[in-house]
């Protein structure tokens, strides 16, 4: 036998540990009603961001009047936040729309709901008779508001539960197949 070649002793390998069972569901075969799930919710989250950020959009003045009646934004920041945070909106809904990018907009409207969830939360805690300033009408923050936002908050968890859920990116041990 020539030095180059050796013998090659094939040891049998030993199977990964399996995920742990909470993590096993999380990650899942890919199934179409995941994705289906996923995209449902995200159209819904999208649509209802664009609407409620054009509408903010179309009067800036009159969303930096509500913004400052919350009582939670120092005076220098009402109008900048009166005009950027409808583009954020409207550009985080049109990417979730499009698929593009779609696990982080859909991060980004969950995380604006919690800021609007808590806006609503200090302005019943201080008693405020507020406009929501959610679709330009006349709707007070209450209990009724902070569930409206507690449900797409839910939807925003259904469609990442759902996306990570119908995504065929990771394999059975979380392991990202890329």
């Amino acid at each position: 036998m020539k030095p180059d070649q050796q013998t090659q002793t094939s040891e049998p390998q030993a199977d990964p540990i399996p995920p742990p069972r909470w993590q096993a569901w999380l990650i899942g075969e890919p199934h179409p009603v995941w994705t289906w799930l996923s995209r449902l919710s995200g159209w819904l989250l999208a649509g209802v961001f664009l609407y409620a950020g054009v509408i903010k959009m179309l009067d800036p003045a009159e969303f930096a009047v509500q913004i400052r009646n919350y009582q939670l934004a120092p005076w220098w920041a009402i109008h900048p936040a009166a005009i950027s945070l409808p583009l954020v909106e409207i550009v985080a809904a049109v990417l979730l729309l499009l698929g593009i990018w779609a696990f982080e907009a859909t991060v980004v409207l969950g995380g604006l709901l919690v800021l609007f969830m808590v806006g609503i939360g200090w302005a019943m805690h201080l008693g405020l008779d507020v406009e929501c300033g959610c679709f330009g009408g006349d709707s007070r923050v209450g209990w009724g508001l902070l569930l409206q936002d507690a449900a797409l908050l839910a939807a925003a968890g259904i469609s990442l539960l759902a996306r990570r859920r119908g995504s065929s990116r990771f394999n059975k041990n979380g392991n990202n197949n890329e």
